[in-house]
């Protein structure tokens, strides 16, 4: 129930996302998607005493996710020289996967 509910928040937010973020800046972006983050977090870890305001703190989390990727993006390519961008691009294609596998290859 509470990864639909995140899958939810991603899928709902996606189609406005990009809109958002070319009308704001890649900046202003990122501020919202850490602002979406703290308060999807504080909400979950403060009321998240019965399942439906969890379900709802989750869904927020979630709606970020939809706002991420297309303001990093945008940041990488208005900020990082040309000759570099194909590097940006493939560390924040790999950070996920990596930040998954990193505390079991410090820690065997």
């Amino acid at each position: 129930m509470l990864l639909s509910a995140f899958s939810l928040g991603g899928l709902i937010s996606s189609p406005v996302a990009d809109r958002v973020v070319d009308r704001v800046g890649p900046s202003d972006g990122l501020r919202l998607v850490a602002v979406a983050s703290i308060v999807g977090a504080l909400a979950t870890a403060l009321a998240g005493r019965t399942w439906w305001i969890l379900a709802a703190a989750v869904l927020v989390t979630g709606a970020e996710r939809g706002f991420g990727p297309p303001a990093t993006n945008l940041w990488i390519s208005q900020v990082v020289p040309t000759h570099r961008r194909g590097l940006a691009f493939g560390i924040n294609q790999s950070a996920a996967p990596l930040a998954g596998v990193l505390p079991f290859s410090l820690f065997p």
